[in-house]
């Protein structure tokens, strides 16, 4: 039982709270919308249960499944004032995340690589508990926290990454800790969607002693950073930080639809149908710009 219970039902502090999920949602799941739900419970005399008797209640006596017993439990409680929002049965918790233009191995790579990490992550420790490469991380946060991190791919040079912080003390930290994560998933995009120079670098490097290919740096305006056979461009790093390859338009159209590139838009709202931004790592990046290398050579247009 709660140590502090209410005395019924009707006296229940009742909030003005908009569940998480829509009516439609639990009622197709759970076979009740909230409102009856809310009633039954009421009626059920939870109002004076603590968290797990409620879940036992749905599970047990109406067959609710495991995860939508904790969602029903946790949203009667913020309606009937047991529970603020963010509070969970351990405590507080805050979910943040952020669509990155990178792909799904970088993304993951970077938060999972305690080097490559630190230059994101707000001042504090981290120790891992679980990890699955390219799905999640998990593990405690400044001893008390936990963390939750899940990574998702979102399309062709897309993937976001969704972080949790639970077991926090109180709505204050959750205030807290929502602004240090926001500001350090923005320092993660601006690491991973700026210029890879160093991978461009390689590209460039595995040309050198190609007396065809022209390397950037050479010539003035559009077309001076990138690489050429004689004036032609086949690979170039693009003003929003992509790699860019000329291909033929089949090879364009096979590599979009395995899901390793998507159709370059030089801003004119046209996708360019031989021109195709390099979007499954920078493994591709060098033996892509040699297929075009030699497309270009061929004497494309």
């Amino acid at each position: 039982m709660r140590s502090t219970p209410l005395n019924s039902p009707t006296m229940a502090a009742k909030k003005a709270t908009t569940p998480a999920t829509s009516d439609a949602a639990v009622k197709a799941k759970t076979g009740r919308d909230w409102a009856a739900w809310f009633e039954l419970l009421d009626r059920s005399g939870a109002h004076k249960l603590e968290h797990k008797q409620i879940t036992e209640l749905l599970t047990g006596k109406h067959t609710v499944p495991n995860w939508w017993s904790q969602m029903v439990t946790v949203e009667y409680e913020r309606a009937r004032g047991l529970r603020a929002r963010h509070e969970k049965a351990d405590g507080f918790s805050v979910s943040v995340s952020k669509t990155v233009a990178t792909t799904l191995g970088d993304l993951y790579e970077t938060t999972a690589n305690a080097t490559k990490r630190k230059k994101w992550f707000p001042k504090g420790v981290f120790e891992s508990s679980s990890q699955t490469k390219d799905k999640y991380l998990r593990g405690a946060w400044n001893k008390t926290a936990r963390l939750e991190i899940g990574f998702y791919a979102k399309g062709p040079g897309k993937a976001q990454i969704a972080l949790q912080v639970n077991k926090l003390p109180d709505q204050t930290s959750v205030d807290a800790a929502r602004a240090t994560w926001q500001s350090a998933l923005t320092k993660l995009q601006a690491q991973l969607e700026k210029p890879s120079t160093s991978g461009f670098d390689s590209v460039v490097k595995a040309f050198a002693k190609d007396p065809t290919v022209t390397p950037p740096g050479t010539g003035k305006g559009f077309g001076s950073g990138a690489l050429k056979v004689g004036k032609k461009i086949f690979a170039m790093i693009s003003s929003r930080a992509e790699f860019v390859v000329k291909l033929p338009s089949a090879r364009a159209a096979e590599l979009v639809a395995s899901g390793r590139g998507a159709y370059f838009d030089a801003g004119r709202g046209k996708p360019m149908k031989e021109w195709v931004v390099v979007t499954g790592g920078e493994r591709l990046w060098t033996p892509l710009a040699k297929e075009a290398r030699d497309f270009a050579a061929s004497g494309s247009r």
